[in-house]
């Protein structure tokens, strides 16, 4: 039996992301605590519809989004074709079931899973003035990227032209390989005509040239374009399989980009390369723009396909209040850090948002407050060649033995020691009291699901 906890969170991004569609400042997501209520194990997964864009960002997402999570909860499985058409939600209860099952960040065994493997990613390029986009591009080239991504279609089409001539200047195609994304910002009757001069660049592809929709229009550009096309919001609400064959039949892309969260899910994610692969079209993974939980998951999966081109997963670090993982940005590559543990309370419990200390997990970091005093983890262990802590020591001395304080200092005592387990006694409620060795860790998970009800 399983229980859904629904955790909405505002992030905020540390620098204004701007495409042709606006300028995003902060990105609403759901947060999904799935609970094995027999085991206690966890999963947590992400819901993150984009605005203006996915096709479940619904008026009433809230709402359809604690319905879903409700039957999902009481059938114990994903309902994955109930759900194609809510590409988010499938995919924040993919995630958060394979969290679960796999009782760990690394959802499958592979080299990437293993921190032995980075994941080759591109330098993405948000669209601001001039200065800022050539700022950002110089940056980008200083930290050793090898696959620089531009979005394109917000000021000038020649600067932006400019900015191109710029990185050319000081690199080949040979030492940088070069993505624009254009978000659908060009009109059909110039599309060409800024395709052919975008070509003198040497470029790798373009996104999504014309706006989603327009599927005669984006065969054509795709027939006659000097460079490779891509296609992104165009696969966004082609969430049937005879509609996807359609899709991809009638434009013949060179390339597809799949967002999970708005493709489909991974469910749908690999039916879309299925298809793909069949009519021998390209694809590549990126994230869209998910804190380090979707991000993860993400990365996960992708790693399982063995990318050798580089994919759009750089943006753990674009928000101000992430969640902490161990993914890191190392060069060009994306890389996960098995030996990092990040507790899920970080998660559930949040001081803005519930007026409370976090709950650490990691027993080094923890404290606590006795009548208005706080106490670190140091003050209540027992040093090497010593029989008291010097907690003990003053509870002991101030209220005697056998008071409640000297008997909580104990258990501190043992709480902060080296064991895995503590002891404790049952209530007594069914007979005699009995002693009962408890795993601490279970103990703190008790604790967090206690307090995030």
């Amino acid at each position: 039996m399983y229980t859904l906890k629904i955790i909405p969170r505002t992030l905020h991004f540390k620098q204004p992301a701007g495409t042709s569609r606006g300028v995003y400042h902060t990105r609403q997501v759901w947060y999904l605590l799935l609970t094995d209520t027999e085991t206690g194990q966890y999963g947590v997964g992400e819901c993150a519809p984009l605005p203006a864009l996915s096709c479940d960002d619904l008026p009433d997402y809230p709402r359809l989004l604690a319905e879903i999570c409700e039957k999902t909860a009481a059938n114990g499985y994903i309902d994955y074709e109930g759900l194609r058409p809510y590409p988010s939600i499938l995919f924040g209860l993919e995630t958060a079931f394979a969290h679960l099952q796999a009782n760990s960040l690394q959802f499958w065994d592979t080299p990437f899973s293993r921190g032995e493997q980075g994941i080759p990613i591109n330098g993405l390029i948000w669209m601001g003035n001039f200065d800022e986009m050539y700022r950002r591009i110089e940056e980008k080239m200083k930290a050793g990227f090898r696959c620089i991504k531009v979005k394109i279609g917000a000021i000038e089409f020649e600067r932006e032209l400019e900015l191109l001539a710029h990185i050319r200047r000081h690199f080949s195609a040979a030492d940088i390989e070069l993505r624009v994304d254009a978000n659908g910002a060009f009109s059909p009757e110039d599309a060409l005509r800024k395709l052919t001069q975008l070509n003198e660049f040497q470029l790798h592809s373009i996104e999504q040239p014309v706006r989603a929709g327009q599927w005669e229009v984006m065969k054509e550009l795709c027939a006659t374009s000097p460079f490779p096309i891509a296609l992104d919001e165009e696969l966004i609400g082609v969430n049937e399989t005879e509609r996807k064959i359609q899709l991809l039949d009638t434009i013949r892309p060179q390339y597809i980009i799949l967002k999970p969260s708005l493709h489909g899910g991974i469910q749908g994610s690999k039916e879309w390369i299925t298809l793909a692969q069949e009519r021998g079209i390209g694809y590549w993974v990126t994230s869209a723009l998910e804190s380090n939980i979707g991000l993860n998951a993400i990365a996960q999966w992708c790693a399982t396909l063995q990318p050798k081109m580089p994919q759009g997963l750089g943006t753990g670090m674009l928000f101000t209040d992430n969640i902490d993982y161990p993914l890191h940005i190392e060069g060009d590559c994306l890389w996960f850090h098995p030996e990092e543990r990040y507790p899920i309370s970080r998660l559930i419990c949040k001081p803005s948002d519930m007026n409370a200390t976090p709950f650490i997990t990691e027993i080094a970091r923890q404290s606590i407050l006795i009548d208005g005093k706080c106490y670190t983890a140091q003050e209540t262990q027992i040093p090497e060649g010593e029989s008291q802590s010097l907690l003990q020591k003053r509870f002991h001395a101030e209220y005697g033995a056998d008071s409640f304080q000297a008997s909580l200092a104990d258990f501190l005592a043992e709480w902060f020691d080296d064991n895995t387990t503590v002891l404790v006694h049952t209530s007594g409620s069914t007979g005699t009291p009995k002693p009962l060795r408890v795993e601490k860790q279970r103990m703190m998970q008790s604790a967090m699901l206690t307090v995030s009800s």
